[in-house]
């Protein structure tokens, strides 16, 4: 955060409140939205993989004992399940990020 974004503010009579709703919040909002698409990936990832492990219920738990009985069709199901969970989440996320920082320069590799 450029502390003179901050000064600038001050200086044309912002209050603490305006200052935070108008220069710190929108300043750190592509952070967090990164933060928020890292943390969902990892978070999937994870209760999967717990899931599969150890659960009773869940679909890693469902994966793991269609894998023990050789079923593939319905363990083929929940994997593209899980796929389209991890997608949706993704473009959720992306709406809110076009959404919140319309603003930003974006690059698209």
């Amino acid at each position: 955060m450029d502390e003179t974004l901050i000064k600038a503010a001050m200086v044309l009579g912002a209050k603490d409140r305006d200052i935070f709703v108008k220069v710190i919040f929108p300043a750190t909002t592509p952070f967090i939205i990164t933060a928020v698409r890292l943390g969902v990936s990892v978070a999937l990832t994870t209760l999967i993989a717990a899931e599969s492990t150890g659960a009773v219920a869940g679909l890693g738990m469902r994966i793991r004992s269609l894998n023990n009985s050789f079923d593939v069709p319905p363990m083929l199901l929940y994997i593209i399940i899980i796929g389209i969970i991890g997608i949706t989440s993704e473009k959720v996320i992306k709406y809110l990020e076009r959404k919140f920082t319309g603003w930003q320069e974006t690059r698209e590799i």
